[in-house]
């Protein structure tokens, strides 16, 4: 008799035992994958070989130059210049002031104007004509866009040597940022583009320009931006109008890398000199030179910020 209630006593464990297991493993496995989810344990000598990270040598057929058109309500506004140049580990970057005048087919014009006589396609063969170069992609983006383009890549550090203060209330525009160091957002670059009243004077908007994209560039050429690549082009893709291709990033990426493991940082602002006078922007015969040194054949023979200003120089009408 004691031997058949210890027996039932047995079967009572053993069955409150079992579904105190499967209740607890109920609660368990989903808590575990999610803090630890299943990944694949692949040894790595059955890694396919394309997995690893391709050595890259930079050749001078990778050589590349943008010409990157904002437009602000409906016009040509800002035109940006960049050329990727491995061979020489340097990534230039000018802005060009749109009311730069240029002499094509016996009259003369601003890049604006050709801009909204023929398009993109028109000041892309006006500048390759002045700078002697070849520009191979273009784009082309609202401010908004560009706005957005900024954001996608991250923030910007940036030292402001004053406080910029500008309101317009006709236009809707109202600026206000300190100076000092700051993190600048996707607008706040944008508000710097479009600042009126430097104290230095017009040209010194053109090298903040260049300058802050210079550094949005070098700060945002890293790991991570390598490491989310494909999202961040299919991004940047979307907000413009361009040539670009995706075979053109793909064919690009490992440059990309290479620039992104530099100890240096290879984006350099290149400051476009002249005058303003009151028929436009007249660039200097030596920053002119100086331009095509950067973006056509012939090489920069030195790293680091050019400021191609000559004051003193006989201006040039392109």
């Amino acid at each position: 008799m004691m031997k058949r209630a210890g027996v039932r006593r047995l079967k009572v464990f053993s069955i409150a035992f079992g579904v105190s297991v499967v209740i607890l493993s109920l609660i368990f496995i989903p808590i575990m994958l999610e803090v630890s989810p299943l990944r694949d344990y692949t040894p790595s000598s059955s890694i396919p070989s394309s997995a690893a990270p391709i050595a890259y040598t930079p050749v001078v057929s990778d050589n590349l130059t943008a010409l990157v058109i904002i437009t602000e309500a409906g016009k040509a506004r800002y035109f940006l210049l960049v050329r990727f140049n491995p061979v020489k580990g340097q990534l230039p970057v000018t802005s060009l002031p749109y009311n730069m005048q240029v002499r094509a087919g016996g009259k003369n014009n601003t890049l604006q104007g050709y801009d909204a006589y023929g398009g993109t396609l028109e000041v892309k063969r006006i500048v390759e004509d002045v700078l002697d170069i070849n520009i191979s992609r273009t784009a082309r983006l609202s401010t908004e866009n560009f706005i957005k383009a900024v954001n996608t890549l991250g923030t910007v550090k940036y030292t402001i040597p004053y406080t910029l203060i500008y309101k317009n209330v006709n236009a809707n525009i109202y600026i206000n940022i300190p100076k000092g160091n700051q993190v600048l957002d996707g607008h706040a670059v944008y508000d710097l583009f479009r600042y009126p009243s430097y104290t230095e004077g017009e040209a010194h908007r053109y090298k903040v320009q260049s300058d802050v994209l210079a550094a949005l560039i070098n700060q945002r050429l890293n790991d991570w931006l390598i490491a989310h690549s494909d999202s961040v082009f299919k991004t940047l893709i979307n907000l413009a109008e361009t040539d670009i291709s995706h075979s053109d990033y793909a064919k690009s990426l490992p440059m990309l890398r290479y620039f992104a493991t530099q100890l240096y940082e290879p984006a350099v602002p290149v400051f476009p000199a002249g005058q303003f006078k009151s028929e436009g922007f007249l660039l200097s015969q030596k920053s002119l030179d100086a331009l095509k040194g950067y973006y056509g054949g012939a090489e920069a023979t030195s790293l680091g910020a050019s400021s191609v200003e000559t004051e003193s120089e006989n201006p040039v009408n392109p």
